[in-house]
């Protein structure tokens, strides 16, 4: 089952094994300054975010 990140708590979303509470709290505070996410580009600038993190997760989201 896929997490909707435009939908999701940040407690919600860090219950996921692959997302820790920084990743969270980026997805969450991104939503509040720029609105729904349309997918994970944006966070390959964030420092909390690798390469291997964005791939590990992209298979778990969704952006409806």
């Amino acid at each position: 089952r896929r997490l909707d990140v435009n939908r999701l708590t940040l407690s919600q979303l860090r219950n996921h094994p692959y997302i820790n509470f920084y990743q969270a709290k980026a997805f969450v505070e991104y939503r509040k300054k720029k609105g729904d996410l349309h997918s994970l580009k944006p966070f390959a600038l964030y420092e909390e975010f690798s390469d291997t993190d964005l791939e590990k997760i992209s298979h778990y989201v969704c952006f409806e």
